[in-house]
């Protein structure tokens, strides 16, 4: 019975998937403004899998995620776009669901019966969880992404200054320092760099922009310093120095700590093989204390 309550329910969910994409709703006038406003992300168009995929996976992700927006940027940094990620939750989500019930056809087949209850509870925390995996292996690689440019940041900060003290200006200095390096933040700078001289902004709000898309606020507080030396003729050669220092050792202290966190984790294995070694010793002795 509860193989047959789990098969009608993926087909009612296949079939409302269907008519959701044969008859989707029209999106808001607000999200399309923001998605034309939006940079694409590298590695995709944002429109490879069709509008229609995009609209109900937006939706999807919108209506079950905790933080819209931390999502978003998530998405922003990884350089992945909605409807792979809203692919894989659902993917996952299946084969989360149909683990257990391999498992209870494997003991089936060997004549060991499970209770049904067992099979739906496992099975609906199988799709949880495999819904809930993609979410937390994004967050990871987003975090380990936002280190690297973090890392590039303060390089890129420190070609700005060069190049400033050699009598550039604030606009040839921005381009020529993102053009040091083709690593991917670099690359990302380059491309917000690009699109401010096609729309006519300024290179340091668009640098702005993508440090809240990217959710870098690092980014943002050195876009901020270079507008007051494009706005307003601030000299801030000096600033930007001690900014891109400030960051390098911030680095040096969180590698610190991390090799410090690595080494701390290097003694668990051998606390744990004496402490084995030591109830190997004792076991005969308890056991003939015990059968006194």
């Amino acid at each position: 019975m509860i193989p047959g309550l789990l098969a009608g329910g993926g087909v009612g969910l296949g079939l409302w998937v269907l008519l959701r994409g044969i008859a989707p709703q029209a999106p808001p006038l607000q999200r399309e403004l923001a998605d034309f406003h939006r940079p694409k992300p590298v590695g995709g168009s944002s429109s490879a899998l069709g509008a229609r995929t995009q609209q109900w996976s937006e939706t999807l992700l919108h209506r079950t995620a905790v933080d819209v927006t931390r999502l978003e940027a998530d998405l922003q940094v990884v350089g992945t776009v909605m409807e792979r990620h809203a692919i894989e939750k659902l993917m996952m989500a299946a084969a989360g669901g149909c683990v257990p019930m391999l498992f209870w056809l494997t003991l089936a087949t060997g004549g060991i019966r499970l209770s049904p209850v067992f099979l739906l509870v496992a099975g609906l925390g199988g799709m949880v969880g495999g819904f809930a995996l993609p979410c937390l292996l994004l967050r990871s690689k987003a975090e380990a992404r936002r280190e690297e440019f973090r890392s590039a940041l303060s390089a890129y900060v420190s070609v700005v200054t060069i190049i400033l003290a050699g009598g550039g200006g604030v606009e040839s200095a921005l381009d020529g320092a993102a053009k040091a390096s083709d690593s991917w933040p670099f690359l990302r700078m380059r491309e917000a760099l690009a699109q401010s001289r096609m729309s006519g902004e300024s290179p340091w709000a668009a640098l702005s922009r993508l440090s809240a898309s990217i959710a870098v606020p690092q980014l943002g507080e050195v876009s901020s310093s270079i507008a007051l030396a494009g706005d307003s003729g601030a000299r801030v050669r000096q600033s930007l120095d001690a900014k891109a220092s400030s960051m390098r050792d911030r680095d040096l202290a969180d590698a610190r700590a991390t090799a410090e966190s690595q080494t701390e984790l290097m003694a668990v294995p051998t606390v744990l093989m004496l402490a084995a070694f030591v109830m190997l010793i004792a076991y005969p002795a308890m056991a003939n204390i015990l059968s006194l």
